[in-house]
C-alpha cells in the first residue's frame, strides 16, 4: 500500500514538473515577442492591419523571409 502510494505521489510530482517548465518557456517566447520590433506595413479595404517584424527580414538565396501578424 504504501508502495502504491509513493508511485501516486511520484506521478503527480511529475506532472506539476512538466506544467512548470511548460509555462516557464511559454513565459519566455512571451518575452521575446514583446520585444519585437513589429511596424505596420499597410490596411486592407476592410480594415485588416498588417505588421511585419522588421528584425526578422532576411534573406537567403534570393527568398526575403520575415515574421508578420495581421
Amino acid at each position: 500500500m504504501l508502495y502504491l502510494n509513493y508511485l501516486r505521489n511520484f506521478k503527480l510530482y511529475k506532472h506539476k514538473k512538466i506544467n512548470l517548465y511548460f509555462y516557464i518557456l511559454a513565459f519566455f517566447f512571451y518575452l521575446f515577442e514583446a520585444n519585437a520590433d513589429w511596424t505596420k506595413v499597410t490596411e486592407s479595404n476592410n480594415g485588416q492591419v498588417f505588421y511585419v517584424n522588421m528584425l526578422s527580414i532576411s534573406e537567403e538565396k534570393g527568398r526575403v523571409f520575415f515574421l508578420g501578424i495581421n
